[in-house]
């Protein structure tokens, strides 16, 4: 309990410091005389109200985040006259250092600009958006050579290719065939469209 009392009192005097306008760290010396304990504060549930809270942040921050609580409990009982706090308002108090504690740690990740200058590794600079792989993009080298294209086609259409080149006259099926071909890559190309 005189654990958070001389906690709490060392940040009493910090801001009243910073507010003077000189920034200067408690000494240790100063930090160590006793202080007169409040009695009127329940130490004790505020501790575990803080330990039941801080298994929200992360397993690291959990002992800060714990005195975090504490302190701020602490700290608006003794703004009241009576030095009491009801349950649901402690309640309300933790989850709001908790909201405050991943606010701060969501502001620590920052995303860089896709418009960012990073080497390219051959002694040049590229923008990074310009390193991002599009699977949908079409290679034109290969698009324009044809066997390319052949070795991936069905045989049953490389036959009615040849049919057509040869003037030959296409069957009923023949031509279901090719038109469902059609329809089928048609929606592909619109897919990749959208």
């Amino acid at each position: 309990m005189e654990n958070w009392q001389r906690v709490l009192q060392s940040r009493r005097e910090a801001r009243r410091h910073s507010r003077s306008g000189t920034v200067t760290a408690p000494s240790v010396a100063n930090a160590m005389p006793s202080y007169p304990t409040d009695t009127r504060l329940d130490w004790q549930a505020f501790e575990a109200l803080a330990k039941r809270y801080s298994i929200k942040a992360l397993y690291q921050d959990r002992q800060d985040v714990t005195h975090d609580i504490v302190i701020r409990l602490a700290e608006l009982a003794t703004a009241r006259p009576d030095h009491q706090l009801s349950q649901a308002s402690q309640c309300r108090i933790a989850s709001y250092v908790i909201l405050q504690y991943w606010d701060s740690l969501k502001r620590l990740f920052t995303t860089t600009s896709l418009n960012e200058e990073i080497d390219d590794g051959e002694g040049g600079t590229v923008e990074l958006y310009q390193t991002i792989a599009d699977d949908k993009a079409i290679d034109l080298e290969a698009w324009i050579d044809h066997r390319t294209w052949l070795k991936g086609c069905p045989r049953r259409l490389l036959q009615i290719a040849f049919k057509t080149d040869n003037h030959i006259a296409l069957t009923a099926k023949d031509r279901k065939y090719l038109s469902r071909y059609r329809q089928k890559e048609l929606a592909k190309h619109q897919r990749a469209l959208f």
